[in-house]
């Protein structure tokens, strides 16, 4: 991906419909001869400014601004003609438009002078200068807060700024009030400032990383990410003291820029129709892509829903082995490896920040950097081998409630759900729940039932599957274990597909014992 694009997507990542519409709008001015009164450049700094909360230095400037155009100009609408006189925003038409303004009649007040690059304003104790390089941008910032607010709202805060505005003290407080109004805007149509932060340390990352322009996250990004920041945690860094912390936040990014892909694609999206040649899109073609729109989100959550929790599917124990993985979702399989990390090398810093905090002894401390107890990643992919077989064994009981509430019987041979048969059950039974005795499922009876009979947990009872609550509770737990069961799969084929290269899963895990345990070093103090 090419770093500009890169750069245009996580500025429009996570802006609210609403936010995105107030920038076309300052995008969209025209002057009275229908030019856009704003270059692509002024636009773009602008949704820059605001989107990475680095606007307060530009709100102070338009107010000093401000109190300029007011100065030089005459009647109630002195600053207004100077910001709205329609010509295009450049520099050379704002200093046209403040020479013609004093031409004959000179500033109405004191404490003001044309320079070289500016306006020079003069107050009692400070001296501010506004360059006309700036009052491009400055003035589309005008014109983003009355859209974001009203004109009547901005004009109330400029007036009473102009009111005594001798001392620089009333700009800068005019300037903390519209600040406060921006933050409150965009604490509503825009993610955290904390999120904002880590996105742009990311992205410049990876613009100094690059070679050719172009972006590339993977699991050696991740890992060389982690490397390059500072052995201390600090606000300037995002905290990425954890490895944990930075692969959810390459995570987030990666779906951010993915996000606003999205949105893009909708906004250049031709009229839905059946007329191709006016570039109308057929909807039933339409129809097969739009599934595949959207965030993931881990399925996890859906257990603790009504009528699903009255169920226990999973035990805590399940879930916490199962948390991170489908965190990622689709995302485990393009960084498995930084998902494995994250895992078995995170847990371990995790352990040496506890131990810090209960100032654990020397030996107790170099065990845990030098990862003496950490699991390999074969061991990771027992895990998950093991935890696929219990929910497909759940996913047996959870077919016999299902099988029993269609009161589907056959006497025939018993024979073995095979996972992949059992997928495909689900899916019949799942989109077709009045389907009766699909074929190869009589014979599937009693194997099903003797996983039900095997598990005693809440809801694995026979004598209540007459609670027809219960029984919807096994439906809609059935597509989640299926969404759940399709992600494990997904990675241990890809940990299969490691297995097979050289190195290996041991190999990998060799090599990274001995990155971490250097790492865990110089963060945390070199073993003796």
């Amino acid at each position: 991906m090419d770093v500009r694009e890169a750069t245009d997507r996580v500025l429009e990542a996570g802006k609210s419909g609403e936010l995105i519409a107030a920038f076309r709008n300052v995008a969209e001015v025209t002057t009275p001869l229908g030019e856009l009164k704003y270059p692509p450049k002024v636009c773009r700094d602008l949704a820059k400014a605001i989107v990475c909360r680095n606007y307060a230095k530009t709100v102070l400037q338009l107010c000093h601004l401000v109190n300029a155009a007011d100065a030089c100009g005459r009647g109630r609408e002195s600053y207004e003609r100077f910001f709205f006189g329609g010509l295009r925003a450049i520099p050379r038409n704002f200093i046209a438009a403040t020479d013609n303004a004093l031409a004959g009649r000179g500033w109405r007040r004191a404490g003001f002078e044309c320079g070289g690059e500016g306006i020079v304003i003069r107050y009692k104790s400070s001296v501010f200068n506004v360059a006309y390089s700036r009052m491009p941008m400055l003035t589309a910032l005008l014109d983003f807060l009355i859209g974001i607010e009203s004109y009547t709202e901005v004009d109330a805060v400029l007036s009473e700024m102009l009111s005594d505005c001798s001392d620089d003290a009333a700009v800068k407080k005019a300037a903390n009030t519209i600040s406060r109004h921006i933050y409150r805007y965009l604490s509503r149509h825009l993610p955290s400032a904390q999120n904002a932060a880590k996105f742009n340390h990311i992205l410049k990352f990876l613009k100094n990383r690059s070679t050719d322009r172009s972006i590339l996250i993977d699991d050696a990004t991740v890992l060389e990410f982690w490397s390059a920041q500072g052995d201390v945690e600090d606000g300037r860094s995002g905290d990425f003291r954890a490895f944990r912390t930075v692969l959810d936040a390459f995570v987030a990014f990666q779906r951010a820029l993915e996000l606003a892909e999205d949105h893009a694609a909708v906004q250049r999206a031709a009229p839905v129709g059946s007329d191709r040649e006016a570039g109308e899109i057929d909807s039933e073609g339409l129809s097969g892509t739009f599934e595949v729109l959207g965030q993931w989100e881990s399925p996890l959550p859906l257990l603790a829903e009504e009528p699903v929790t009255r169920i226990k599917l999973l035990t805590n124990r399940e879930k916490g082995s199962l948390q991170l993985l489908l965190e990622l979702g689709p995302m485990s399989r393009r960084l498995p490896l930084s998902l494995l990390r994250a895992e078995v090398f995170g847990s371990v810093q995790s352990r040496i920040t506890q131990a810090l905090r209960r100032k654990a002894d020397r030996k107790d401390m170099t065990d845990l950097i030098c990862c003496t107890d950490a699991d390999g990643y074969t061991t990771s992919q027992t895990v998950y081998a093991d935890l696929r077989a219990r929910i497909g064994m759940v996913m047996k009981a959870a077919l016999h409630v299902l099988l029993r509430d269609r009161r589907m019987t056959d006497a025939g041979n018993v024979a073995v759900i095979e996972p992949e048969d059992l997928i495909a059950i689900f899916e019949r039974l799942i989109e077709s729940p009045g389907s009766r005795d699909p074929e190869g499922l009589g014979s599937a009876i009693e194997d099903a039932g003797k996983a039900f009979r095997s598990i005693s947990r809440k809801g694995f009872a026979e004598n209540e599957l007459d609670d027809p609550d219960l029984v919807e509770g096994f439906r809609s737990g059935a597509g989640i274990l299926l969404a759940i069961a399709q992600e494990i799969d997904g990675f241990l084929d890809t940990m299969t597909h490691i297995d097979q290269n050289d190195p290996n899963l041991v190999g990998w895990f060799q090599r990274d014992v001995e990155y971490f345990r250097a790492r865990f070093e110089r963060l945390y103090g070199a073993t003796p």
